[in-house]
């Protein structure tokens, strides 16, 4: 008669007083209890560290360019152009004046030299002096001492005459013999509205009447 069942040899074998011995489970089978994890808290964890690794280096980068920055630190070099470098100060060049160039301004009559000093003997108790039109047509001019009226101590000849455009003319400036000493200003007016201002010549006559 024939028996189903589990035989002896089946059966797993134990040593009286001791567990019994399981099976192995084969290589590459699945883990006998519940499903592996996949490792995302690692992921999570590189992520994390990453984002505060690149926030630290910005954060040193921003001081890094505030510290440089106020500093001075980009702002070293040679000074540009018209700018004047530490220590210097760009001054209002000075003009000397020059007393042999025509009297500045925009009319026509040009004096030139605009100073004369004036001695009682030698070479320079008589100097000449030139009136030029520089402008496009011609003009009548007159020789005038607005300050001292008819007792100038000078005289001056030619004292009126007409110019040319582009003409000159040489004006003798002689003292007195009887000048007490003094001075002024010579002005050659023009007769033609459209000359503009004015030039004048300043003068300085010596004391005659001492033996000057």
């Amino acid at each position: 008669m024939q028996t189903d069942g589990p035989t002896l040899s089946n059966l797993p074998q134990y040593e009286p007083g001791g567990s019994p011995t399981w099976p192995e489970p084969h290589e590459g089978g699945q883990r006998p209890f519940g499903p592996r994890h996949p490792p995302l808290r690692d992921m999570n964890t590189m992520i994390l560290g990453v984002s505060l690794f690149a926030n630290v280096v910005l954060i040193i980068t921003l001081i890094s360019v505030l510290f440089f920055t106020h500093t001075g630190f980009f702002s070293r070099g040679s000074p540009s152009p018209g700018v004047s470098a530490p220590g210097t100060s760009l001054g209002t060049p000075t003009v000397t004046a020059n007393s042999a160039s025509p009297t500045t301004g925009t009319g026509w009559l040009q004096v030139t030299p605009n100073t004369v000093h004036l001695t009682c003997s030698g070479d320079q108790n008589t100097q000449k002096v030139v009136l030029a039109n520089t402008g496009p047509r011609k003009v009548q001019w007159q020789a005038s001492f607005p300050n001292a009226g008819d007792s100038a101590p000078i005289s001056v000849s030619p004292n009126q005459g007409e110019l040319h455009a582009g003409a000159t003319v040489e004006i003798q400036i002689q003292i007195s013999s009887s000048s007490n000493g003094s001075q002024g200003i010579i002005s050659f007016n023009s007769g033609n509205s459209d000359a503009g201002a004015s030039p004048t010549l300043s003068y300085i006559a010596d004391n005659c009447n001492n033996g000057g």
